[in-house]
């Protein structure tokens, strides 16, 4: 409060101390109120700075709290917001198979390893989910076929 208060009115400050101080005091006294300020802001500052960090940990830890208990209830938008059911959905990969194996993104492998818990919320999405990777295989497989025949001809 006091610096803001000194930043509204330095002009009016500074011409209060040019009629009562010489130059060098007033320096003086600006040196000694900077020393003495500059500490305890400072110390200020860096104990807002160390609470912040320690209480935005807890707020973040309590708000993911409350997500994972929401989902775990069967509310169905939060479950939905956790398993990646709005914006990128994972079902369109550029290779669902590699190697022989199946590629599941990071949304498509989290919805499989938690269908059991959410079976009702997530049926729909896990066979929309299936649907898309044997649609992608079929398409694969197909460009290798038409692949392989081009060469036999070549």
């Amino acid at each position: 409060m006091f610096i803001t208060a000194y930043d509204e009115h330095t002009d009016e400050i500074e011409a209060l101390a040019a009629k009562i101080l010489t130059p060098e005091l007033a320096a003086a006294l600006k040196k000694k109120l900077s020393d003495e300020l500059t500490p305890v802001w400072e110390a200020a500052v860096d104990e807002v700075l160390a609470g912040a960090h320690e209480s935005v940990s807890q707020v973040a830890a309590e708000r993911a709290k409350r997500f994972l208990e929401a989902v775990l209830k069967g509310e169905a938008d939060a479950a939905e917001n956790l398993f990646g059911l709005k914006g990128f959905d994972g079902r369109k990969v550029f290779h669902p198979v590699i190697h022989g194996r199946i590629f599941e993104s990071e949304p498509i492998k989290l919805r499989r390893e938690l269908v059991e818990a959410h079976a009702d919320l997530l049926r729909d999405a896990r066979i929309a989910d299936l649907e898309a990777l044997l649609e992608g295989a079929r398409a694969q497989v197909a460009g290798y076929q038409k692949s392989e025949s081009e060469r036999r001809y070549d």
